[in-house]
């Protein structure tokens, strides 16, 4: 007999241990503020044609609002195109709250430039406000074929 108490009170313990694990446990999105964002560049890479660039090279480099850039400087950050010619460049948290002007260059497995945007003014999140993400299409140009 005291044996099936002990049983059933380890039974109960463990019936309470999980309704309040269950009950204590919020499931509700959470009413904290949202966490601070961070840039992301991505797009596509394509060919005149349109047909998507495999493996290309993505870089992007940051330069002052009046998009002066420094000579040889380093990609602020880079990334490689799918078979899909999609791109995405990892997040960056190192300018957040800063205004620069964004290039971003295209290039084959080669080292061969594909394309170059340049100009697009961007304004880094802080964790209240600014961009969170910057789109782009890149397409080779077309060559005419007088012009070879």
């Amino acid at each position: 007999m005291g044996r099936s108490r002990w049983r059933i009170a380890r039974g109960l313990r463990v019936v309470a241990l999980v309704a309040v694990l269950a009950l204590g446990c919020n499931t509700e999105p959470c009413a904290c503020p949202p966490a601070a964002s961070s840039l992301v560049f991505y797009g596509r890479v394509l060919e005149a044609s349109g047909s998507p660039i495999e493996a290309a090279t993505v870089a992007v480099s940051l330069g002052t609002p009046s998009c002066v850039f420094q000579i040889r400087a380093a990609p602020f950050a880079t990334a490689s195109t799918g078979a899909d010619g999609r791109f995405r460049t990892p997040a960056q948290l190192s300018a957040a709250g800063t205004e620069a002007c964004a290039r971003v260059a295209a290039f084959r497995a080669t080292g061969e430039p594909i394309a170059i945007v340049e100009g697009t003014l961007v304004r880094f999140p802080s964790s209240d406000n600014g961009l969170d993400s910057v789109g782009f299409v890149l397409r080779a140009e077309q060559i005419p074929s007088g012009a070879r």
